[in-house]
């Protein structure tokens, strides 16, 4: 459809400073699902960050379809995402960092819910850093999230952002690191 992005080239280490989050395509290489679509939308979010070990990221998702939606008890919050293998990585541990993301969700009176601890299903934190020290997020496949949000009825929603963190290297490098993935299904 027109106005839609397609996803952005693979950009160089030390070259994008803040995060960068387009509705385009899909994922080319999918093992387990159909290519350049996304899970359950034809143009799902692609986000592409490139930093320094450390450093922490946030994007904002716009036309989720929550913003301004005043939230019901018992209400479950549901995102997939595709983290993408780096196989420039030399170490093949080192091509998980994509992994290190979530979905967060800001209310109009500023709290959000990564600050609450919001464990998914399987009881990890919504936060990147414990996604991807769970190891439960695979590459190169989509997998879906579920948190409930207990606690947060009746607050209103301003926006959604994806958050991410860049992992360290096995090798202790903290030179600059690509992360690069796609994020679909958001709803509640």
């Amino acid at each position: 459809p027109a106005g839609l992005a397609r996803v952005p080239k693979p950009v160089q280490p030390g070259r994008l400073a803040q995060p960068d989050l387009v509705r385009g395509s899909g994922p080319v290489y999918a093992v387990n699902a159909k290519p350049e679509v996304g899970l359950t939308s034809a143009h799902p979010w692609c986000y592409r960050f490139v930093g320094p070990v450390g450093q922490q990221w946030r994007a904002t998702i716009t036309e989720t379809g929550l913003e301004g939606r005043q939230l019901p008890s018992g209400v479950l919050l549901r995102f997939s995402v595709f983290p993408v293998f780096d196989d420039v990585e030399p170490d093949v541990l080192d091509g998980y960092a994509a992994t290190a993301v979530g979905v967060d969700v800001v209310f109009e009176d500023g709290a959000r819910l990564s600050d609450g601890g919001a464990p998914d299903q399987y009881g990890v934190p919504v936060d990147p850093r414990s996604q991807y020290e769970a190891r439960m997020l695979a590459v190169d496949q989509w997998s879906s999230r579920t948190i409930v949000l207990r606690g947060w009825a009746g607050r209103t929603v301003d926006r959604v952002e994806l958050i991410g963190w860049v992992p360290a290297r096995a090798d202790g490098d903290h030179g600059d690191r690509q992360q690069h993935g796609y994020v679909d299904r958001i709803d509640i």
